[in-house]
């Protein structure tokens, strides 16, 4: 745990840092920009000590983004957190697969800009990295039956990851945008990969 808050302590002071320097580049608050919406992921979760591989279909209740200007007009700087949580259920008589509950909490910083194809049709594609905190928790294995073989202790880690995204955005009012989106999450460590599609409000 004190690992753990070691890291969001970190992950904090650097999100500060570039709000402080893009701020300072842009000259002005206003032209940073905020998003919040909802995730629907699918995909792997794999963990440190029991590699499940298991597809999985969740949605995330929180999806929160803050673009600070770039150097270029229409690129930005982006700060991210998100939540996932989600139930796995364990394979029946096989040993290293776990049934668990599982929380995520993911922070990544990364880079966004805009192409235009047609006049109507101008994505925006993002890159960038980030470190995800898991809890998992009622952890247990159970046999070829059913019947509970083992209970585990719970657990904790965190996993560096790459991600790449694009959105579209529709025009609802005067200060606010509809985003969809696709986005696509590599963990290396864990060899996890995700794929989510994203709905977001922009202001």
């Amino acid at each position: 745990m004190k690992r753990r808050l070691k890291t969001v302590k970190t992950i904090g002071i650097a999100i500060g840092m570039l709000s402080i320097a893009a701020s300072a580049q842009a000259g002005y608050l206003q032209n940073i920009e905020y998003e919040y919406g909802l995730k629907y992921s699918a995909g792997q979760f794999k963990g440190h000590d029991a590699p499940n591989d298991s597809r999985l279909g969740f949605v995330s209740p929180l999806n929160a983004a803050v673009f600070f200007p770039g150097v270029k007009k229409n690129n930005f700087w982006t700060a991210r957190v998100s939540f996932e949580g989600f139930s796995i259920e364990a394979d029946e008589g096989k040993s290293d697969s776990v049934a668990q509950d599982v929380e995520e909490l993911s922070f990544s910083f990364g880079y966004r800009t805009q192409q235009s194809f047609t006049r109507k049709v101008k994505l925006w594609f993002e890159a960038g990295i980030g470190d995800k905190l898991v809890d998992a928790t009622n952890r247990h294995t159970i046999d070829e039956n059913g019947f509970l073989v083992s209970e585990l202790k719970d657990s904790d880690s965190n996993s560096i990851f790459a991600y790449a995204s694009t959105t579209h955005y529709f025009n609802m009012t005067k200060y606010t945008d509809l985003g969809l989106g696709f986005e696509l999450k590599y963990a290396p460590s864990l060899d996890e990969l995700r794929y989510a599609g994203i709905i977001g409000i922009k202001f």
